[in-house]
């Protein structure tokens, strides 16, 4: 994943080298490929590439055009040959070409003609507006910060280090943090933002707005005549989806984790090569096991899919790091964000040489399967969308295969589907299952109202129950890509297939009968791969939540260093009620009641992070307690390029 990031002034000037270069300075690590600044005028932009794909290398420079607009990707664009046919390119422009093009042809609007995993910062000269653009996932992340006379953006927060050093934390990411709720667009800092998911930020005399150019599920419901019309265009979008993130020679590795997820994938891929006859060979996989949760043993399932392709996939054992929280002592490094412990950092190391020292920069991720393809086998939206249609036959007896199905009352299944019509209808906000603990101090009530709006916005006005609830998965997703999480040492870049635009679009507009059908989870995924993914995996049962490994190691800290769950920080600044937590935590690990064990790593992590905020004289970001450098991960040093 390349790094982008910029300066522009609020007033006429010139952006400062010092500056610019400055914002480089704590990224430079990962800037194996360079390091490239671009002035002009106000408006700086600075660029590190890091390349993935064959045609990423086509990028160096913020590329500026005749008509002073400047454009700065972050990523790649899947449909380049159908925006190159529109806009009259050959074949060899860059995506930056690409996109300067398609801005001074359509304007602002160009941006909803983009498919792929990108990040854009453009400047236009002409109407003097800056615009900074996510894709549709959201899949590479991208900053904003205003402060003293300018604003800055960068794909990492560790490019805000001198505006972060002395900055208000965000008391309202924290509780967001804690409870588990969706992030967006906090920051941990006051002054500093996330540009969202499919949304555009427009910057234009000191006056900022925004705007979405892509909701979730917007398109019409699609009903197929025959059955099988639904199968051969899921395979289709599927394949095109594999396929653009997995073509060229400089080929990712993908993961293969035993689930429906990622097997398919690696699958999808295989059946591509074979039938195209593709001279490069199947792809690498790499597929993680850890014993501390005997029940969930992947490798039976990960074995058939080696069997099928002929091929071994390198396994990494992953480590059991007991009593996994950074201690105060051992969280000496800045963190800019939380999230990082000692079993990140050790699970880090531990995929280093089958990834990084192979050479591997990209890694293919089964995330959003499930969100997408109907994982979750819950009845309730269908049954709501029953309730508001007036369908009162289909209602009945859709509630009463559900209820055989769940080995549950059919007044239950109609009860649920009734209130949540109702709320979609008349209180959204009763939609967002938001568990906040007990131990936090301070309840922002607005946090709810907050979701909700972003909720609403992204999906507009319907108050369909399906279309609905797509969303609140949707946002929650996108909460979890690890493109988007600190990482201490190594910065891949990952590509989501089941996060692909067309295939989103697709299955976000079927019949809710097409993914969840009463006893039948992904009804449509399961079908649709018969004779390519192994049937012991199709077959296979829903992965639990949570094992016995959190509480294992929440049981060896607590025992192993007392101390440690003092929350000092976090009390001190009227986060938690420490006397609370305490309890709370004696009684999960006495009852091992695993309610609460999430939101109690989460808190961890947020005390680690205010140690290394609070206990720090600075911010740097060249070691790790654990005793290695991250500059041992990319030793190489290219020199800065400056225009």
């Amino acid at each position: 994943m390349s790094t982008i990031f910029g300066i522009l002034l609020k007033i006429d000037g010139m952006v400062a080298y010092e500056d610019l270069e400055s914002m480089s300075a704590p990224t430079s690590r990962y800037a194996v490929d360079g390091t490239y600044l671009k002035f002009s005028g106000r408006v700086g932009m600075g660029f590190q590439p890091f390349y993935t794909h064959d045609r990423s290398t086509l990028e160096s420079v913020p590329l500026e055009n005749a008509r002073g607009d400047l454009v700065a990707v972050d990523g790649r664009i899947d449909n380049y040959k159908d925006l190159q046919n529109a806009l009259e390119l050959n074949g060899s422009s860059s995506d930056s070409i690409t996109i300067l093009a398609a801005f001074a042809k359509w304007g602002s609007d160009c941006f909803s003609h983009f498919i792929g995993e990108w990040s854009i910062a453009l400047w236009s000269a002409t109407t003097q507006e800056l615009y900074l653009v996510r894709d549709h996932a959201g899949t590479r992340p991208l900053y904003l910060c205003e402060r003293a006379g300018k604003y800055k953006w960068a794909t990492y927060l560790d490019a805000f280090r001198d505006d972060i050093a002395d900055a208000d934390i965000d008391m309202e990411y924290i509780q967001r943090y804690i409870s588990g709720a969706p992030l967006l667009p906090h920051s941990p800092y006051r002054h500093i933002r996330q540009v969202g998911p499919g949304q555009v930020v427009c910057i234009k005399s000191d006056h900022l707005t925004t705007y979405m150019h892509w909701r979730c599920a917007e398109s019409p419901i699609v009903r197929c005549q025959v059955e099988q019309e639904y199968v051969s265009v899921f395979l289709e979008l599927l394949e095109r989806a594999v396929v653009r993130r997995t073509e060229g020679y400089n080929a990712p590795i993908l993961e293969l984790s035993g689930g429906m997820d990622s097997s398919a994938i690696t699958c999808m891929s295989d059946r591509y090569k074979r039938r195209s006859r593709s001279p490069l060979s199947l792809l690498d996989t790499i597929s993680f096991y850890s014993d501390r949760e005997p029940s969930w043993n992947e490798e039976p399932y990960f074995a058939s899919v080696e069997r099928q392709r002929g091929k071994s996939t390198c396994r990494i054992t992953l480590p059991n790091y007991e009593g996994c929280f950074l201690s105060p002592a051992e969280a000496e490094d800045w963190m800019t964000a939380p999230g990082i412990s000692k079993r990140s950092i050790a699970v880090e190391l531990a995929i280093k040489p089958a990834i990084a020292d192979r050479g591997y920069r990209a890694i293919v991720s089964g995330i959003g399967g499930d969100e997408v393809l109907g994982g979750n086998p819950d009845p309730i939206p269908e049954i709501a969308d029953l309730w508001r249609a007036g369908a009162i036959a289909p209602l009945m007896r859709r509630s009463l295969e559900w209820a055989l199905a769940k080995d549950t009352l059919i007044w239950r299944i109609l009860f649920g589907g009734a209130l949540f019509c109702y709320r979609a209808r008349y209180d959204p906000s009763a939609l967002l299952e938001i568990t906040r603990p007990p131990w936090l101090r301070h309840h922002n009530e607005q946090q709810k109202d907050d979701m909700l709006r972003q909720l609403l916005d992204s999906c507009g006005s319907d108050d369909n129950p399906t279309l609905i609830s797509n969303r609140a998965a949707w946002i929650s997703l996108l909460e979890t890509l690890p493109s988007c999480q600190p990482d201490h040492f190594t910065r891949y870049e990952y590509r989501y297939p089941y996060l692909d635009q067309e295939l989103v679009n697709f299955a976000f507009s079927l019949p809710r009968d097409q993914l969840v059908r009463p006893g039948r989870r992904r009804y449509l995924m399961r079908k649709a791969l018969v004779g390519i993914v192994p049937e012991m995996i199709l077959e296979r049962g829903q992965k639990g939540v949570v094992g016995r490994g959190p509480l294992a190691e929440l049981i060896s800290a607590r025992m192993s260093d007392p101390p440690l769950f003092h929350l000092k920080m976090s009390a001190e600044l009227g986060i938690v009620d420490r006397t609370l937590f305490t309890n709370i935590v004696n009684h999960v690990c006495s009852s091992q009641d695993p309610k609460w064990i999430h939101a109690i790593y989460r808190t961890m992590e947020i005390e680690s992070w205010l140690h290394t905020r609070f206990s720090t004289k600075a911010p740097h970001f060249a070691s790790t307690s654990l005793g290695m450098r991250a500059d041992a991960l990319h030793p190489q040093q290219v020199p800065m390029h400056i225009q």
